[in-house]
């Protein structure tokens, strides 16, 4: 069972322009996916990286994600360029698509 649901996550979890899986790892009531979104600021050049998780509960979809945010710079970067909806957005999407 853990196999099947680790090769959905790393199928359907965005992966490119920006986004990267690091781990995954098993809790009792839900699966968490590391992930990073690195950023780049307005010339186009990588300024840092936002480094979050993914919690996913097993019964979803009937109970949504949660992506919770990583260390102070992470943080400072999410705010800066407004990243939050744009990783939840991304993720939903990715998550839907069949």
């Amino acid at each position: 069972m853990r196999e099947m649901i680790e090769k959905w996550l790393k199928e359907k979890l965005p992966q490119g322009s920006g986004f990267s899986l690091r781990d995954i790892e098993f809790k009792k009531n839900y699966v968490v996916a590391y992930m990073d979104y690195h950023v780049m600021n307005d010339m186009g050049y990588y300024i840092g990286y936002v480094d979050f998780s993914v919690r996913i509960p097993y019964t979803y979809p009937d109970e949504d994600f949660k992506v919770v945010i990583h260390g102070k710079r992470s943080h400072y970067l999410t705010r800066k360029y407004l990243l939050r909806e744009f990783i939840e957005d991304t993720i939903a999407l990715s998550l839907e698509e069949d």
